[in-house]
């Protein structure tokens, strides 16, 4: 699910001149169109009306193509906020899967995290 929405939020970009969505209307309504189901927005562990993952609020608007090293820089994580369209600083990992979590980077690319790796990924703008 975490690389689909990864790879939603850069064909969102590639729509908009590099910039990633703003906080508002919220990254998962902005997505949408780029999705092929509402379902790839849900974690599957949790329960149907939950959703799971976080946007990093600190990328809402950069231009994605300016960014220097974006295979380092957080785009997306399984959060601790399950509400739709979450936003992070990078705080609030879930390991929700075998006490491993997800996280995806701006270049796309998605990796899974045990809990105590979570340091590994702080923002590099």
């Amino acid at each position: 699910n975490m690389k689909q929405q990864g790879l939603a939020l850069l064909m969102y970009a590639q729509d908009y001149d590099g910039h990633l969505p703003l906080k508002s209307p919220g990254w998962m309504n902005s997505i949408r169109p780029y999705t092929k189901n509402e379902e790839m927005l849900h974690c599957p562990s949790l329960r149907f009306d939950e959703y799971g993952y976080a946007f990093d609020a600190r990328m809402a608007g950069k231009n994605q193509k300016k960014l220097k090293n974006p295979d380092t820089v957080l785009l997306l994580l399984e959060s601790t906020n399950t509400q739709k369209n979450a936003l992070s600083s990078g705080e609030g990992f879930a390991p929700r899967h075998n006490e491993r979590g997800n996280i995806v980077f701006a270049d796309g690319h998605a990796k899974s995290l045990r809990s105590e790796q979570r340091a590994d990924f702080n923002l590099k703008l």
